[in-house]
């Protein structure tokens, strides 16, 4: 019988999508074929083992339930995650992991890399494909450089004087436009510009 962990929650600021996304995955695992274990990832960084049930896990409560402090080691004699227990450290060899994470920290490359040193198969695509499909200036510097036809699009950094680039937006784009974060989801910070004065907020 293989072994899947979901790994789920994290530091991004999409986290409550994340553990809603877990919960529908872990409810469609077929238990009688696999050992399904779940790792949840608190706002603040904290990795723990819940054993628990996806109920918990959608609704936020499983910090408070049946957890203990754990994480998939970048051992590769390991093979799996290391749970930290009362009793010292356990062992738990896994297959596959199957990563519901998203934005910061999930879908950008870091947690690919770690399963990439663990020499552990996982769910998705790679380190490489993670961090330019994740920020989006990078995905259309590729895509124009690979000649893929593509919508107009302007970026927009801290250190840019916004007047300017809403004035290279009107006459790039015109309205309506959207504005979305360069590198993070995208269920949070998207906002429709019909206007000067609504484009500006949405920055």
């Amino acid at each position: 019988m293989k072994t899947i962990c979901v790994i789920f929650g994290g530091r991004s600021p999409e986290h409550d999508i994340s553990c809603i996304s877990a919960a529908s995955v872990v409810r469609n695992l077929d238990k009688s074929k696999y050992n399904i274990y779940t790792i949840g990832i608190t706002k603040h960084g904290k990795w723990l083992l819940f054993d628990g049930s996806p109920d918990d896990i959608e609704n936020g409560s499983w910090e408070n339930k049946n957890v203990k402090k754990a994480f998939i080691s970048p051992d590769t004699s390991d093979g799996g995650i290391l749970v930290f227990g009362e009793n010292g450290t356990e062992k738990i060899k896994v297959d596959v992991i199957f990563p519901v994470l998203h934005g910061e920290y999930g879908e950008d490359g870091t947690i690919q890399g770690l399963f990439e040193l663990s020499g552990i198969k996982y769910v998705g695509v790679g380190v490489s494909g993670s961090a330019n499909g994740m920020d989006k200036t990078l995905s259309k510097i590729v895509f124009a450089n690979a000649g893929i036809p593509q919508a107009d699009w302007v970026t927009v950094t801290d250190s840019d004087d916004v007047d300017e680039k809403i004035g290279e937006i009107e006459n790039k784009i015109g309205y309506p436009c959207f504005v979305k974060p360069a590198s993070t989801g995208s269920s949070v910070g998207v906002g429709k510009a019909a206007d000067r004065d609504s484009l500006s907020a949405a920055i």
